[in-house]
């Protein structure tokens, strides 16, 4: 069992890999199926921004509203200070690559 508390970056660039490997808009989470499904299910295949540090932080240990996981999404929150970022995912225009850069820019900002 792991236990080492993630750090912020950890559960960003988590995330980052998990909307790399699949991502969706209007869900948290979906499987192969595209039926919607809890992020913590073996079954996800596709997460959203918020579904991707959901699952990212459950799959690291560090929960929604743990400091850690609040610490992740507060630093989305601050790289986009005029939408939620469930607005700026669910953008039509929004490009899966743009999720993941801002996943990595938040998680390189804790490293600076």
């Amino acid at each position: 069992m792991n236990t080492t508390t993630p750090t912020p970056a950890d559960i960003l660039n988590r995330a980052a890999d998990l909307v790399k490997a699949g991502w969706t808009q209007h869900s948290l989470a979906i499987d192969a199926q595209g039926k919607n499904v809890d992020y913590r299910s073996a079954d996800v295949v596709k997460v959203c921004l918020v579904g991707a540090l959901d699952r990212a932080g459950f799959m690291l240990g560090s929960e929604r509203f743990e400091p850690t996981h609040r610490a992740a999404e507060d630093l989305l929150n601050r790289a986009l200070p005029d939408i939620c970022i469930v607005s700026w995912n669910n953008d039509p225009a929004r490009q899966q690559s743009e999720v993941v850069e801002l996943l990595r820019k938040c998680a390189q900002r804790c490293s600076d």
